[in-house]
Order: C-alpha cells, then sequence, then structure tokens
C-alpha cells in the first residue's frame, strides 16, 4: 500500500511539471497548451525555433513542443493527442532538421513518457513499446521505481511544487518551449571537423509524416514543413540533402507547404550556430523573424 501511494504520489507530480522536456510533454497531455501555432520537431526546431518572436511577427500565439533527440516515430503520438483536444490550433509546423527522416534504433530519454504511459496512443506506440522496460512498466506494479531516474524525481518535484503554489524550477511557459541557447560557435566544444556523412531517408518515417498530415489536416490544421538552416561547412559534406527535400516533397501537398531554410543566407555565417546544425540564441531570434513572417 505505501509504495502504491509513493508511486501514484511521483506521478502526480510529474503530469503537474511544466519544466524542461518531461514538462513539456505533461502540459500537452494534460491539455494545457493550444495555441494557433504549434511547433513539432527535435532540437533543431527546440533551439532553432523562437516561439515569441513568431509570435510577434505573426500576430498568431505560438508554442514550441520540440523535444530534443525525438524522432516523429516518438513525437507523433503527441501529435495526434495535440490534434484530438485542440481547438484553436490553425496550423502546425514541422521543424526538419538532417536527420529528421532517418530511423532510430531506440526511442530517446523514455523517461519523460513514463508518468503517461497509460495514455491511449502512447500504449500503441509500436517505437516505445520495442523497448522491453517500456512494456514491464504497463504491466508489472511499482515497476517504475526500476526506472525512475533523478530528472523524473526532480520533474515530480517541479509538479508538487506547482500544486501547492510555490514553483521552484523554471516553466516552459516563460519562453513559450523555446529552448534558447546563447553559446557562441567558438565558445562550443561539440564542434570538431566533419567527415562525410550519408542522411538517410527511411520510408516508414517518411510515412509517420504523411499520416500525420492526413490526420491533422482531416481536423483543418495547415501543417507546414520547415527545413531549418544548416551552416554551410556542415551542409556541404552531408550526403543526400536531395533525397532529404525530395522526401519532404512528397508530402507537402495543398494546403500544407516546405518552407526551405537550409541554403538560406543565415547559413554563411558561424555567428549564428553554435554548432553545424544547431542555432544558437540570436541565430534562432533572427531566424524566427523571417519565419514568422513567412507565417503571416
Amino acid at each position: 500500500m505505501l509504495l502504491f501511494i509513493v508511486n501514484n504520489l511521483l506521478i502526480i507530480g510529474v503530469q503537474y511539471s511544466e519544466h524542461a522536456q518531461t514538462g513539456k510533454v505533461s502540459m500537452l497531455m494534460n491539455h494545457r497548451i493550444d495555441p494557433q501555432v504549434m511547433v513539432f520537431g527535435a532540437s533543431n526546431g527546440e533551439t532553432g525555433i523562437a516561439s515569441n518572436t513568431i509570435e510577434k511577427e505573426s500576430g498568431k500565439t505560438v508554442f514550441n513542443m520540440c523535444v530534443d533527440g525525438t524522432s516523429v516515430l516518438q513525437f507523433g503520438d503527441l501529435v495526434r493527442e495535440f490534434n484530438e483536444y485542440s481547438r484553436h490550433c490553425e496550423m502546425v509546423v514541422f521543424a526538419i532538421g538532417p536527420f529528421a527522416l532517418q530511423k532510430e534504433k531506440l526511442p530517446h530519454a523514455m523517461n519523460r513518457y513514463y508518468a503517461w504511459s497509460h495514455n491511449t496512443y502512447l500504449r500503441q506506440n509500436v517505437f516505445l513499446n520495442q523497448v522491453p522496460e517500456f512494456r514491464k512498466l504497463k504491466y508489472i506494479p511499482f515497476y517504475g521505481f526500476v526506472l525512475y531516474d533523478s530528472d523524473f524525481y526532480k520533474n515530480s518535484f517541479d509538479g508538487w511544487s506547482r500544486i501547492l503554489n510555490r514553483p521552484f524550477l523554471t516553466s516552459n511557459k516563460a519562453d513559450q518551449g523555446w529552448a534558447s541557447m546563447p553559446i557562441q560557435w567558438g565558445d562550443n566544444n561539440s564542434v570538431s571537423a566533419l567527415e562525410s556523412l550519408s542522411l538517410q531517408v527511411d520510408s516508414s518515417v517518411v510515412n509517420e509524416y504523411k499520416q500525420l498530415t492526413k490526420e491533422l489536416n482531416h481536423k483543418g490544421k495547415k501543417v507546414v514543413f520547415v527545413l531549418m538552416p544548416c551552416q554551410d561547412e556542415g551542409r556541404q559534406v552531408m550526403k543526400g540533402y536531395d533525397q532529404l527535400r525530395k522526401g519532404i516533397q512528397s508530402i507537402t501537398a495543398y494546403p500544407n507547404t516546405c518552407l526551405d531554410f537550409s541554403e538560406d543566407l543565415i547559413s554563411k555565417d558561424k555567428k549564428w550556430f553554435y554548432n553545424y546544425s544547431h542555432l544558437n540564441t540570436t541565430g534562432a531570434v533572427y531566424f524566427s523573424q523571417k519565419l514568422g513572417r513567412r507565417i503571416k
């Protein structure tokens, strides 16, 4: 009985969290986000799309729901949950980085989903259910105590602090889901010489985007695919950008559209980036001004 109570208290806390990526998932699952423009994607979009800047330029409410390290096979069911409950959204933006159409071997950061394993969409998510631990979490009592990590406990603390009206950690609401990265190119230790990379386009990933686009259109939402800026030196050694573009273009029939910024002038200058495929804070604001005007 004590374990049952403690486990439920932990889960309730996480479900009310607003902090970091786990907080994003919880805010969506609790139906607390319903902007006119919703952005989904991975880290390229999370750091590169400044929601508040787009809001100023477009005049539409915006939230950045991008979660780092995740394929559409993982975040697709977050899109479905949002599509089902949203009443105000007019447009869904998919931020597309160079690796967006390749198939990842395993899900990333599963702890962000543990508190919502009962959700209809997540319970049936084939990609998540590849991981035995996720299946055990649903069927073995108290198995969560084997899986919960420090971030899970921290987010539970954050949720309870909000339930008690004493928020302790930062909320995603502050920057509307945008993760600002005030790092300059020369200050970033992850920048190193690139060898030739081959970009992969997997049919199962393309089909998932097609299906999501169809479902979003059915609910009256326009879908915009945004090919994110990629610094010139990096893009030149990434073989397969044409295949990436063709893969996206195969999805974007009217009323949807594709905005290709991969070779935009912003890509010529490293001052806008903190690595080859991620914009820094000033780059994100500059890029989002352009994107906001196009969305308007």
